[in-house]
C-alpha cells in the first residue's frame, strides 16, 4: 500500500499559521475547498449556518418550475414519478410533504420496480406508469431522473396534455435528449451552484415555494441530510450544510416512521453522524428497492403512527439482513469471475444468475478491493443488467459513453452509473471496456494501485499534545464524508506497547506512547501480533470511539514497520 500525502495551499497555511491557528489544523485546512481564507472565517465555517445557504433561485429554471407548482396548488391532484434508491425514495416523500403544504388534495406515487422496469423514465415504465394513472392530474413530477427523457415525457403530455410537467433531478443531461419539453428542468448541473442530489434540489425547491406560500421547510431538513449522505453528494459547500444541520434536526424529528428506522438501526437521534447514515439509514431504505419494491420504503416513511412505523422498520431490517447475505455470496462469486484476468485496468464481470438489485455493491467492493473500475451484470427477464462504480478522478460515466455500442441503455455520474448491455455484445465487452479504461488513465495521467492519502505528517510534540480540545477543533471542521474526508494524520517512530488483535485477526485495539487515545483498526498486510514492543508508523483518523461516545480515539488506518527508528 502506497501512502500518498495530499498536497495544501502551502501560502494559505503559512497566513494561517501567522494567525495563531494551530499548524496542523492550517494544513488540514490549506489541503481542502473549505472557502477558509484567514483565521476569520474558521468561526463561520464552524458555526455552518443554515441561513448561509445559497440562494435557492441560482439554480436555471427555478422559478419556472415553483411557476408550474403554483399553477394547480389550489385543491389539485398531483402524481410524482420517483426512483427506487434512497435519494429517489425520500425525495418523494419530502415532495409529498411539501405539495401537500402547497394545497395539493391529492398526491400520487410511482416508483418503478427495479427488475420488472428498471431505472427513471424508460419506454416500459412510463407505458407501466400511464396505464395504471389514467385520471386527469394538475402536476406531473419525476424526481431523480428524467432530464433526458424527451420522448418519454412526450407520452406523458400525450395522455395528460393539461398537467403541468417538472423534472427535479441531479443526473449528467444528454444533450441529445434533453427534456426541454417539460415546463421545467431544476438540476444543479445546468447551472453553477452546489451539487446537491435530488434531496438537496427539493429542499432548495422547498424553500422557493415556502416563501411564496408562508410555509416552513425546516421539516425537511433531516431528509436533505440523508439523500446527500445516502448518494455519496460531494460534502463542500450546501450540502455540508444541508448535512450539518440536518443531522441537528434529526434529533427533534418527530416523524414515527423515521424515528423507529433509527431505533431499528440502532442510531441514538442525539448523536446520528453522516456514518449512521451511510452505514445504517441509507441501507435500510435502499434494500426495499433492491430486493422487493421501494414502495415499502416509502410506506416506511409515511407510518401514521410508532406501532405501524415499528413494524415497517422491522421488515425493512429483515430486507436488508436478507440483502447482506445475498451479496456477500455474489461477493464471493465475483471474486472467482474476476480471478482469471489478472492485469487488467478494470473489471467487467457478469453471471446470469446474479440478482440485480445488489450488483451494485458487489461492483464496489470489487472496485475498493482491486483498485479498478468494475462493471458488474446479472440477468434479469432476458437483459445483462447492472452498475458501474469507480474510483476518485476516474469518470466511468465518460468511459461508458467511450464504449457505449456495448450499451442498449446506460446513465449515471462520475463514481457510478447504470447499464443494460447489448446481449451480443458480452464476449467483447471486457477488453473493449478495459481498453477505454487505459485510453482514459493515459489522457488524465492517472496510474492505478492501492494508495492511501493523508493530510498532515505530526512528529512527536504535536502527538504528545493531541487532547480533547484538539480533537474537538479538527471535529468542528467537519461533517465529513465524501469531497470532505475525515484528515488522515502520519505519526512515525510510535512504540506500540500492548496489542489485543481481534479475532478475525485483521485488526486490534492498540496502546502506543506519547499517543493517550484509545487506539484501534486495521493494520492493512502488518500482522498486528508481530507489533507489540515494535516502533510502528501509523495512518490514523480521530474520531469519536465506538466503544464510548464521550471518547476520542484513534482510528487505525494503515500501518507499517517504522523505518525512522532503528
Amino acid at each position: 500500500m502506497k501512502w500518498i500525502k495530499n498536497s495544501c495551499d502551502s501560502a494559505l497555511m503559512s497566513s494561517l499559521i501567522n494567525e495563531n491557528v494551530n499548524s496542523t489544523i492550517a494544513e488540514l485546512i490549506a489541503g481542502r475547498k473549505t472557502g477558509i481564507r484567514c483565521k476569520a472565517d474558521i468561526g463561520e465555517y464552524t458555526k455552518a449556518d443554515i441561513m448561509s445557504l445559497e440562494d435557492p433561485t441560482i439554480m436555471p429554471n427555478m422559478e419556472k418550475c415553483a411557476d408550474a407548482v403554483s399553477y394547480g396548488s389550489k385543491g389539485g391532484k398531483a402524481i410524482i414519478f420517483g426512483d427506487y434508491d434512497a435519494d429517489g425514495v425520500v425525495s418523494s416523500y419530502m415532495m409529498r410533504r411539501l405539495l401537500l403544504g402547497a394545497g395539493y388534495t391529492q398526491i400520487d406515487i410511482f416508483i418503478p420496480d427495479r427488475i420488472n422496469e428498471g431505472y427513471g423514465l424508460n419506454d416500459t415504465a412510463v407505458t407501466n406508469f400511464l396505464a395504471k394513472h389514467t385520471s386527469s392530474y394538475d402536476l406531473i413530477v419525476a424526481l431523480d431522473c428524467g432530464s433526458s427523457s424527451r420522448s418519454q415525457i412526450e407520452m406523458m403530455k400525450k395522455q395528460h396534455p393539461n398537467a403541468k410537467i417538472i423534472i427535479l433531478d441531479h443526473h449528467i443531461i444528454s444533450d441529445d435528449s434533453y427534456s426541454e419539453n417539460a415546463d421545467a428542468v431544476l438540476n444543479p448541473r445546468l447551472g453553477t451552484g452546489t451539487q446537491f442530489c435530488t434531496g438537496g434540489v427539493v429542499y432548495q425547491f422547498a424553500r422557493v415555494i415556502g416563501e411564496r406560500m408562508g410555509i416552513s421547510p425546516v421539516a425537511l431538513l433531516p431528509y436533505a441530510a440523508i439523500t446527500t449522505v445516502a448518494d455519496v453528494c460531494d460534502l463542500r459547500q450546501g450540502n455540508r450544510l444541508l448535512v450539518c444541520n440536518g443531522l441537528d434536526a434529526i434529533a427533534e424529528c418527530p416523524d414515527p416512521g423515521l424515528k423507529m428506522i433509527m431505533e431499528k438501526a440502532g442510531i441514538d437521534p442525539e448523536r446520528c453522524t453522516v456514518r449512521d447514515i451511510g452505514f445504517g439509514i441509507g441501507p435500510m431504505i435502499n434494500a426495499a428497492g433492491r430486493l422487493k419494491h421501494a414502495n415499502g420504503a416509502l410506506s416506511a416513511l409515511l407510518s401514521p403512527n410508532i406501532d405501524t412505523g415499528k413494524q415497517m422498520a422491522a421488515m425493512l431490517a429483515q430486507i436488508n439482513e436478507d440483502r447482506k447475505a445475498l451479496q456477500n455470496k455474489i461477493f464471493d462469486e465475483a471474486l472467482l469471475e474476476f480471478g482469471g484476468r489478472k492485469g487488467m485496468s478494470s473489471a467487467l464481470i457478469y453471471n446470469a444468475k446474479w440478482h440485480t438489485g445488489v450488483v451494485g455493491i458487489v461492483a464496489s467492493k470489487i472496485c475498493e478491493k482491486f483498485g479498478v473500475p468494475t462493471l458488474c451484470f446479472g440477468g434479469a427477464n432476458g437483459k445483462i443488467k447492472g452498475s458501474a462504480r469507480s474510483l476518485e478522478g476516474i469518470h466511468v460515466k465518460n468511459i461508458m459513453d467511450d464504449c457505449s455500442h456495448l450499451f442498449s441503455r446506460h446513465g449515471g455520474h462520475e463514481m457510478a452509473a447504470g447499464a443494460t448491455m447489448n446481449n451480443d455484445k458480452l464476449e467483447e465487452a471486457w477488453d473493449t471496456f478495459d481498453t477505454a479504461v487505459k485510453a482514459y488513465l493515459e489522457e488524465h495521467n492517472i496510474s492505478l494501485g492501492h494508495k492511501i492519502r493523508y493530510d498532515a505528517d505530526i512528529d512527536e510534540a504535536v502527538v504528545r499534545r493531541i487532547d480533547g480540545d484538539f480533537c474537538g477543533r479538527l471535529d468542528s471542521l467537519g461533517p465529513f464524508g465524501h469531497g470532505n474526508e475525515r484528515p488522515v494524520l502520519c505519526a512515525k517512530g510510535l512504540q506500540c506497547k500492548s496489542v489485543f488483535p481481534w479475532g478475525s485477526g485483521k485488526g486490534a485495539f492498540f496502546k502506543f506512547d506519547k499517543l493517550s487515545l484509545d487506539c484501534y483498526g486495521r493494520t492493512g498486510d502488518a500482522d498486528p501480533k508481530l507489533m507489540k514492543h515494535r516502533y510502528v508508523d501509523i495512518l490514523f483518523e480521530i474520531e469519536r470511539s465506538f466503544t464510548d461516545k464521550d471518547k476520542w480515539a484513534a482510528n487505525i488506518q494503515h500501518v507499517n514497520m517504522s523505518q525512522s527508528v532503528s
